[in-house]
């Protein structure tokens, strides 16, 4: 009798052991803090971490003007090189900046765009940012990588030919 009651407390006891988090270094780094937080969250398998403790572990270890760099580093980004480049860019700015509209993102992202894909992703009418983020990266496979393709000229590709 005593024999099978333990044998059913150590069938309840039993537990998978699941890894410890990664040490917090201190470092004031808004992806660091959400790093650890995701780590302990899943060290402790529960669906949420306490919201209040998720609060704590921001106001005391976030830089206080996290929010505010990533808005102003948001209005300097740009398109300039190819739409994946841009696309990666734009999402970690807006990872940082947690209460901005769908309306207000999404005028954002296409306001960065250079001029001929801004045009043709509000030709096809995108009014959330995913749906403007696929629409430009099709661009990008259908352009193939427009911006640094060699322009036409009346001598064919490139430049002009060199006077000797």
């Amino acid at each position: 009798m005593k024999a099978m009651a333990n044998s059913e407390k150590s069938a309840r006891v039993r537990k998978v052991k699941a890894p410890q988090p990664r040490t917090y270094n201190g470092a004031r780094n808004s992806k660091v803090v959400d790093n650890f937080i995701f780590d302990v969250e899943q060290y402790f398998r529960v669906s949420e971490l306490d919201e209040a403790l998720k609060k704590i572990l921001k106001d005391h270890f976030y830089p206080k003007n996290t929010e505010f760099v990533a808005q102003k580093k948001l209005k300097e980004v740009k398109h300039t090189n190819s739409i994946r480049d841009y696309v990666r860019e734009f999402s970690a700015c807006m990872l940082e900046i947690s209460d901005m509209s769908e309306t207000v993102m999404t005028f954002e992202f296409i306001n960065g765009l250079k001029r001929w894909a801004q045009q043709e992703v509000m030709r096809q009418n995108r009014r959330t940012l995913s749906a403007a983020i696929s629409a430009a990266e099709r661009l990008l496979d259908f352009h193939g990588d427009r911006e640094s393709a060699p322009s036409k000229t009346p001598y064919g590709y490139g430049d002009a030919p060199q006077s000797e």
